[in-house]
């Protein structure tokens, strides 16, 4: 499989799913710039402190997207997410060199400044998350454009048990003339005292979409 495919494979799926909940759009979000969740349009509720502290972690999030920083977008990611998105990836890489080492080095030049398959095993789960972002969008540019014209307003937050809340936000992203609007819903779960970002299912199913293409070459 050539590079180009398994770009194009990816960059289907990358835009929307790693899209947090934050609000502010391009110019940055603050503390000061969240919004209280709210029962009617009328009637605004205070949010408690620990839902501001969870919506506080989905603007970080979304202010390191709009910059491009994952670096930055993988610090508020929860370590269960990093792991899991790793070992997606180097399954998917092990997978390739198996059926192809022409299609596995390909997978490897998707990873920013990587070498070989050992040196991107090797990396770190926040340093492989951020390598495989750099690298896509490196090779995509108009991923940033999509990221750039991308703005989004927290609803509000649900949570589920102790440990998990669900927060729900209106995205719009403008690209190429079309301006598109859509509500969804971004995971986040306890590490710690802290709250961290979950991968959505789009994303795990991306390591899937790739062994099958790679295994029907």
């Amino acid at each position: 499989m050539s590079t180009q495919r398994l770009l194009h494979l990816i960059v289907r799926f990358i835009p929307i799913v790693v899209l947090v909940s934050a609000c502010g759009g391009p110019q940055g979000v603050t503390t000061q710039d969240l919004p209280t969740a709210t029962t009617t349009a009328a009637t605004p509720t205070p949010i408690s402190s620990e839902d501001a502290a969870i919506e506080q972690v989905a603007a970080a999030g979304m202010e390191a997207l709009i910059k491009l920083d994952w670096e930055g977008f993988a610090e508020v990611m929860h370590p269960e997410a990093l792991q899991g998105f790793k070992d997606m990836l180097v399954s998917v890489l092990e997978a390739a060199g198996e059926q192809d080492r022409a299609t596995q080095a390909g997978l490897v030049s998707l990873f920013y400044g990587a070498q070989d398959v050992q040196s991107v095993i090797a990396l770190e789960p926040k340093e492989f998350f951020a390598g495989f972002m750099k690298g896509v969008v490196s090779q995509s540019p108009e991923m940033g454009e999509i990221f750039a014209g991308t703005d989004v307003e927290i609803i509000g937050t649900v949570h589920e048990g102790n440990d998990l809340a669900h927060v729900v936000f209106r995205m719009g992203i403008s690209a190429e003339g079309l301006d598109v609007t859509s509500v969804d819903v971004v995971s986040l779960k306890r590490s710690g005292t802290d709250w961290r970002m979950l991968l959505t299912a789009n994303i795990e199913g991306l390591a899937e979409q790739l062994k099958l293409a790679i295994s029907d070459e």
